[in-house]
């Protein structure tokens, strides 16, 4: 008997030591069901990652979990991997337990691949061209954003308001922009704590997405979610995409009741969602069954473009009004180039230079 323990227990530890990397970059030695999230806990992620970079190179191996995760780290591989080759790697890693959560899966843009992901991406951006994308309907919504913002920015200042969270503003601008684009209307101060909301669970979603008990949980969802320290935060997870999930629905769920599909005439869309419903009602009038056209697909789409748009887009724009306040002497060289060459607010086209300035 003790023969046959130290055979699996051998067996066990040359299958997650050696086994399954031998066919992948070097990279740290994972532990057996966890990976190598305790050297993330340990030395905190940045740290980390700029270690494994120095001691294993370029190219090297992760483990979330039981998933292998292949790290490029320098420009030549990575232009040559995800540019000259994209279709290589444009497929999607189908997280069963974000879907689960989501209620949404696999549908969107984010997670599915395929013919579903070719046609909804060729309808996604047919719809956002058409609503403006690249034109200056388009420009004229963020150039309002902008006023907008600004002008609570003086309002703050008249009020002798010491500290201004240019954090909040701009991503109720940013949300603004893409709610006026996917449904149809933008936040102001009438209905600011609508996006607070909004932005709290979709923070909520972002920041447990990327813990590293997330990456374990995914491994094997039904036996993790319920044992401690994971437990809160799949519910966490799970409570914050419900009050997503709730919102977008009741949305869409408007528009349903504000659309009238079925008099003959169909209007320009206004919006995404309006867009969407209108092709969907468009394949049922003509009897086309084979179609992405559904109700599920319009969920997940609107999930995808709202919230990684928000995220990605007022995290950067923030990180960029921080590094100009902090170096004084870049911010001045911006306001002098502005002043010299743009004379007034950025535009697509300027009249002196065209388009693309």
């Amino acid at each position: 008997m003790l023969t046959y323990v130290v055979l699996l227990i051998s067996l066990f530890l040359f299958y997650h030591f050696y086994w399954k990397r031998q066919n992948l970059p070097p990279g740290p030695i994972p532990l057996p069901f966890i990976g190598n999230i305790h050297q993330f806990y340990y030395y905190g992620f940045e740290k980390a990652i700029k270690m494994f970079h120095n001691t294993y190179g370029d190219i090297h191996t992760l483990w979330f979990g039981n998933t292998p995760v292949v790290s490029l780290n320098d420009f030549p591989t990575i232009v040559e991997k995800f540019v000259k080759n994209g279709d290589s790697v444009s497929g999607r890693e189908e997280s069963t337990l974000f879907l689960e959560v989501t209620k949404n899966g696999p549908y969107g843009i984010t997670f599915i691949d395929g013919p579903l992901w070719k046609d909804q991406r060729r309808f996604g951006m047919k719809i956002l061209r058409d609503l403006g994308m690249g034109k200056d309907i388009m420009q004229e919504k963020v150039l309002h954003e902008v006023s907008c913002l600004l002008d609570e920015v003086k309002d703050d200042l008249k009020c002798n308001n010491d500290v201004i969270s240019m954090q909040n503003l701009i991503d109720r601008a940013v949300g603004s922009v893409i709610n006026s684009i996917m449904l149809g209307y933008r936040f102001g101060k009438e209905n600011e704590s609508e996006f607070n909301n909004l932005k709290h669970h979709t923070e909520a979603v972002f920041h447990l997405y990327g813990h590293p008990l997330w990456k374990i949980l995914e491994n094997s969802p039904k036996f993790y979610r319920y044992l401690p320290f994971f437990k809160p935060v799949y519910l966490g997870m799970k409570n914050a995409c419900d009050a997503m999930r709730a919102f977008l629905e009741s949305q869409i769920q408007k528009h349903r009741n504000e659309l009238n599909l079925d008099d003959g005439h169909m209007e320009q869309p206004k919006d995404y969602v309006e867009a969407f419903l209108q092709q969907q009602h468009k394949f049922k009038k003509e009897g086309v069954k084979d179609h992405f056209f559904t109700d599920e697909q319009l969920y997940g789409a609107v999930w995808d473009l709202w919230a990684a748009g928000q995220e990605t887009t007022s995290t950067t724009l923030a990180w960029v009004l921080y590094y100009v306040t902090y170096f004084p002497g870049v911010q001045a060289k911006i306001q002098e180039e502005l002043n010299s060459v743009v004379g007034t607010a950025p535009k697509m086209r300027h009249p002196k230079y065209g388009s693309g300035t």
